[in-house]
């Protein structure tokens, strides 16, 4: 029995030694990983300091301006490049008949045709009508029938900021034949409402046409997109933006009522490369006698030039562009 508690002793003793020696172990094991990671944060500092050196270095390095002479000469020639026919519509009040291109009143509709309607069951109000004999000088437009743009009363005007190709309260419409019979009265008979009340636009008002060419906005994204490309062929340079562009570029462009050309704008541009969007089916400016949706609007109606040819008006684009 005695020898029994000798050996168990000997265990207890055997088994406190090598706890001690795990517990060394342990401690060299923990020991060393401090020092890894003190280590590796050091590595790690050292390297983000370097990082921020030199972007610092970056932003403080003087960026090479471009000379005027660059500047303007490529301006001229993306301005060249984009010099567009289009049509310039004034307004010169008098009467107008429902058959013929102006903005407001009531529309031309065939027998069978009702007003179309928003997403609320509301008839829609004409905004344009335009006599595609009037667009014979526009390559791409039909050059017969009649084009129409119909709107909504609400929903600032049927427009869909968060998606301007929602055409929920928007409409437009082309009628590839005019059947002449169709009288003013016909028309009293399709609607409940007084077609110019609580709308932008304040009287019927034919629009005339003018023939004239005009070209890129410094604000189209083309036109700060081809820049860059012209820009980047010169060495010396790195990218710039228009903010940086727009001192060193002459903006003279005045901004009308049109169909084709090239679009005006009063802020950026909102559209993308990925939409394709490379015709302006009709811009309308804010006038204060005839249109009325806010100081120095622009209304603009955007299509894909492949769509307007097959006269596929699914795909338009409308944004209301406010100051």
């Amino acid at each position: 029995m005695l020898e029994d508690l000798k050996n168990k002793a000997k265990e207890m003793k055997k088994i406190i030694e090598n706890k001690e020696d795990l517990k060394k172990k342990a401690k060299d094991v923990w020991n060393k990983s401090n020092e890894i990671f003190n280590e590796t944060s050091n590595i790690i500092k050292e390297k983000t300091d370097q990082a921020i050196t030199m972007y610092q270095e970056y932003q403080d390095r003087e960026r090479e301006t471009i000379p005027q002479n660059l500047a303007t000469k490529i301006d001229r020639e993306i301005k060249e490049k984009h010099n567009n026919n289009c049509l310039r519509g004034d307004f010169i009040p008098g009467k107008v008949t429902i058959f013929e291109t102006k903005v407001g009143g009531f529309p031309y509709l065939p027998k069978d045709m009702m007003f179309p309607k928003d997403k609320n069951g509301v008839d829609m109000r004409l905004l344009v009508q335009i006599k595609c004999d009037d667009l014979e000088y526009l390559e791409g437009f039909p050059g017969t029938g009649m084009l129409q743009i119909f709107t909504s009363k609400s929903f600032n005007f049927g427009s869909n900021p968060e998606n301007p190709f929602d055409n929920s309260n928007f409409k437009i419409i082309y009628h590839q034949e005019i059947d002449k019979t169709i009288r003013l009265d016909d028309l009293y008979k399709k609607t409940l409402l007084n077609e110019l009340e609580d709308y932008p636009i304040r009287m019927e008002c034919p629009l005339y046409f003018t023939r004239t060419i005009d070209t890129i906005s410094i604000f189209d994204f083309n036109y700060l997109k081809e820049f860059k490309s012209i820009l980047g062929t010169y060495n010396n340079y790195k990218d710039f933006t228009l903010e940086e562009i727009k001192p060193l570029i002459s903006n003279t462009e005045s901004k009308f009522n049109k169909v084709g050309g090239n679009p005006n704008f009063i802020n950026e541009d909102i559209r993308k490369d990925e939409y394709k969007l490379d015709t302006l089916l009709f811009q309308l400016q804010n006038d204060n006698n005839i249109v009325n949706i806010g100081k120095n609007c622009l209304i603009k109606f955007y299509i894909n030039s492949d769509d307007l040819k097959n006269l596929n008006f699914d795909k338009v684009f409308y944004h209301i562009e406010y100051v």
